[in-house]
Parts: structure tokens; sequence; C-alpha cells
């Protein structure tokens, strides 16, 4: 990244503020400086000094020299998609924002010095817009990727592998909150992902948000209600296809049946009951009784007993063990100006405590550039084609 000729940037400063969870006046009575200083700060009507810059780095537990990087961020909150756009206030939103920038400058760090799986996201909005619905967007999409109707091993690997952008949205404080968000910078696709909730519902929040990436990069205007059902009707057949319900359910399923079938799919038990219910495999008063069944046991804040893992990006994890294998994950964090535990919050956590090197010859990597790594990713390589493992 290019610093800015040693001026100080004031959307940096607005940007780590809104990460950290911070108003004007909360970082200003943190750092010591007037309110008001800090919006001229901000909107580049005034500039701080070098004791100030410190004051200020050292609130928001940011590299002074963040401050002076190049600016080059466009994005609003109109740009993105979130999971739960109703219950996500403008606060966390903007945190949201700041995620995604940072998230964006990794992401071209890292394409700088390795190379990524090509993008493949078609185009399915005609599906939403007068086609057949998000049910067929969905089998469109698996048929594309080739994933028949088989249960979907890892959500965050079958993105990365298609060439879209998978990064963790960690929250500041308890007072941030978002699910999922997704959208495009530059023809990029992006996902971020919550990494506060069950795993299967964080799957169900990769789903949800590739379904907006397919379905709703068209310019017509949909409202939120009935872009997010068509997010969610899309994830359900994604990744309970169809064909693999009817053939393995049976019908009117009991609260036992649904709490033992949804291991299969990886999914919230509640899911499973929605999607019978979509697919005519039971009537309205059994999900209602399976339903209130579900609620007695806990399903509704959780999944009890689940075995599930979080999955994690494999890109992000192979990405910062090979910089840490030959001792260069320092030239990350000098480049990008950030802290280890904020490139731990974009990566899953993937990134340990390290030592610093000054050993900054990095030449690029090919992240499938051999059967071992693609088997890194969760693939293998047969006659040339990657398939899931």
């Amino acid at each position: 990244m290019k610093s800015s000729d040693g001026e100080f940037v004031g959307k940096r400063l607005e940007n780590m503020r809104w990460k950290r969870g911070l108003t004007k006046k909360g970082l200003a009575e943190i750092a010591d400086i007037d309110q008001h200083s800090i919006s001229a700060f901000e909107s580049g009507g005034k500039v701080p000094s070098q004791g100030q810059v410190s004051r200020l780095a050292r609130a928001l537990h940011a590299r002074e020299s963040y401050f002076y990087l190049e600016w080059q961020s466009n994005l609003t909150q109109e740009d993105l998609s979130f999971r739960a756009p109703t219950k996500t206030t403008v606060r966390n939103k903007n945190a949201a924002i700041a995620i995604a920038v940072q998230g964006i400058e990794l992401r071209s760090w890292i394409k700088e010095h390795y190379s990524f799986p090509k993008e493949d996201l078609p185009d399915y909005s005609f599906c939403v817009n007068g086609g057949e619905g998000p049910e067929a967007a969905a089998e469109f999409l698996r048929a594309r990727w080739n994933l028949g109707n088989q249960p979907i091993g890892n959500m965050i690997q079958l993105l990365e592998l298609h060439g879209i952008a998978v990064f963790s949205a960690q929250e500041e404080d308890t007072d941030l909150r978002f699910d999922a968000f997704s959208f495009f910078s530059d023809g990029q696709p992006y996902v971020f992902l919550s990494t506060s909730k069950t795993p299967e519902h964080d799957r169900f929040d990769a789903a949800h948000e590739l379904g907006h990436l397919v379905m709703h990069n068209s310019p017509i205007h949909k409202e939120t209600k009935v872009r997010e059902s068509e997010a969610n009707l899309f994830a359900s057949a994604f990744l309970m296809p169809a064909a693999d319900i009817k053939a393995i359910c049976p019908f009117n399923a009991s609260v036992s049946a649904v709490k033992n079938l949804k291991i299969r799919w990886g999914v919230a038990a509640t899911a499973l009951c929605t999607r019978l219910f979509q697919l005519n495999m039971s009537t309205d008063w059994v999900r209602y009784s399976v339903m209130k069944g579900l609620a007695k046991e806990g399903y509704r804040s959780g999944e009890p007993g689940s075995g599930m893992h979080h999955e994690k990006s494999k890109i992000c994890s192979q990405v910062l063990r090979d910089l840490i294998r030959r001792h260069e994950i320092s030239k990350l964090l000098s480049d990008l100006c950030q802290e280890p535990n904020d490139i731990a919050s974009l990566t899953f956590n993937c990134l340990p405590v390290v030592k610093s090197s000054p050993q900054f010859g990095i030449k690029k990597v090919s992240l499938l550039d051999s059967n071992q790594r693609a088997h890194d990713l969760g693939l293998h390589v047969v006659n040339g084609a990657q398939i899931r493992s």
C-alpha cells in the first residue's frame, strides 16, 4: 500500500474509530482531545499534532503509520447486503464498512503475493426478476459448480474455491452486532461472517450471502424484505437440495427426526423444519408443533449438543501459515500498518502470536499450484479438475 506522502488522512481516523465502535465523543474522552478537533481531523479541516496522533493511536490500539496510508475506498452502507438489515444499527453498519475496507486491503496485499482460484460467480438475477425464483437459482449454481444433490462439506472452502473472498467480522465490543454481509468491490465478491453464532447458523449465513451475490447484483430495486426473503430461500435450497431432502426425510418428520437429520446437511434444526414445510413435506400444524418442541429444547437460540466446528478460511490459514514459516509475517503487518489482533479478527483467528522478522523477500506463490496445495484447501486434483474431498 502507498503512503499519503506524509499527510494525515482523516478517513483513516474515522475508519478505525468506526471499527472500534467509538463515537467521536467517546474517542475524544479516551484520547483527551476536544470532540470538535476529532471532527475536524476526520473531515480534513484540521491536521493533528504529532502528540495528538500518538494519543489517537493509543486510544484506538492502532499504529500511527495507519493514519498516513493512502485512502482508496468509496464503500457506503448501500453497497453492503446485511444478513439482518432491520436489526443492524447505523453504528453497526459503520463498523461493518470499516471491517470491509480492511478486508479489501488485506485481500489486495495477499493477491500481490499469492495466486487465487479464478472467480466463478454467475449472474442469476433473472431468476428473481420474473424467472423461476431462488430455488431455481440454487439449482443452477449447484449444477454449474458440479455439486449434484449431495450435502456441502464446507461452505467457506466452497466459496473460496470459486474465487469469493471470505473473511470474519468479529465485533469489537458487546454493543456491536451484525450477522454477516456481502458486497462487490472492483468486481471482486466478498463475504464477511460473524464468529459469534453456531456453526450451523454460520453456514446458512454464508449461503444467504452467496444468494445475494448471484441474485441481487442487477440495478433493479427491491424492498429489503423481498431481497432477504429471496436470499433465505436460496440458502435453504442450496444447502438442502429438494431431491436429497425428499429422498432422505419422512413426511411430517418428528422433533427427534429433525434433530437427527439436520446433521446430514449441517444446518440448524429450525432451518430443516422450515425447509420441509417449503417442500410440502409437513403440514402447517406439524411445522408449528415441531418448532414449538424445538424451542422448548433450546433450538431457537442455539443447537444443543451440536458436534459441529466453526468453518474457517483455508486460504487465510494457508497464507498466514506460509508467511510465518518463512518469517515474513512482519512484512504483511508493516505494509498494512496493522496490529496482529486486527489481522486475526479478519482471518477467523488464524494468526497466532509470532515474532517479527526484518526478512521481507516474498515471492508470489500459487494457492493451487500442486496437489498438496489443493489438498490444503479441502480439494484434490483429478485429471486437472478440482473436486471436493
